[in-house]
């Protein structure tokens, strides 16, 4: 289980927020010996999408001043 508790002010508007949420991420293996030198091994993991550093950032770059985007890199 993993859980995710938000809360925040909006300056301009005053404006209060609370966002709470539980995941459920299963994992399982299962393993089996079959000799000496072989084994078997079967395994399941769910994963969680996130976003990456540079889909959050929210400054702008500014570093050549005809060329002025969001700063984003994938």
């Amino acid at each position: 289980m993993e859980g995710t508790f938000l809360e925040g002010d909006q300056r301009d508007a005053d404006v209060h927020f609370t966002s709470n949420f539980w995941n459920f991420v299963p994992s399982a293996t299962i393993f089996k010996k079959l000799d000496a030198n072989n084994n078997l091994t079967l395994s399941y993991t769910k994963r969680i999408s996130r976003p990456s550093i540079w889909d959050l950032n929210p400054n702008r770059d500014s570093q050549d001043p005809k060329n002025i985007s969001w700063a984003t890199r994938r």
